[in-house]
């Protein structure tokens, strides 16, 4: 082992040429070049993937906050925003642009509108619609845009239990009005 070292120092044939030692960078360079670029698009796709999964949840959250209201609600009215209020509303659900984006907003009787999701849909624009579909359906439809463009929405088909025909006022709109919640 002792001749092996002192043939590399001592200016044997055995060392790197300057064209092996450049051959040998390169390779490295291209290697790191690689790792780089994957390692770039793996991040990309794990932010799309955490930005998709927030976008869901968005809508989820609102879907069931919207269909827990309806389940304790005595009456409700359809509108559209510059439309007059009902009177005697206990709750508002509605949509309204701030900033560009659409964001969701709950308003009690008497009270200050606050937005549903607050802070988890600061980066996001939500969509609101409400549709009556017969006497006792109402179609909700419930759709978020990320800031690159993902989209996701819900329509559901909801069934008002014990309502009839004069329960549920308007046709369609992006806010609706809840009594007796």
């Amino acid at each position: 082992m002792g001749k092996t070292i002192r043939r590399v120092f001592t200016g044997n044939n055995s060392g790197l040429t300057l064209v092996e030692l450049i051959l040998v960078l390169t390779l490295l360079l291209v290697v790191l070049a690689l790792s780089l670029s994957f390692f770039t698009s793996m991040h990309n796709s794990s932010k799309m993937l955490t930005q998709q999964a927030q976008v869901q949840e968005n809508v989820i959250i609102a879907k069931t906050y919207i269909d827990g209201t309806f389940r304790y609600a005595t009456k409700l009215a359809i509108h559209s925003e510059g439309e007059d209020s009902p009177s005697g509303w206990t709750e508002t659900i509605y949509l309204d642009e701030v900033d560009g984006r659409g964001i969701i907003f709950v308003q009690k009787s008497g009270g200050t509108p606050s937005p549903l999701l607050s802070n988890l849909a600061n980066d996001f624009s939500m969509q609101l619609t409400f549709e009556k579909a017969e006497d006792s359906f109402i179609v909700v439809a419930i759709g978020c845009v990320s800031e690159d463009g993902y989209e996701y929405s819900v329509e559901n088909e909801q069934f008002l239990l014990g309502f009839g025909p004069h329960d549920l006022i308007g046709e369609s709109g992006d806010r609706i009005y809840v009594y007796g919640n």
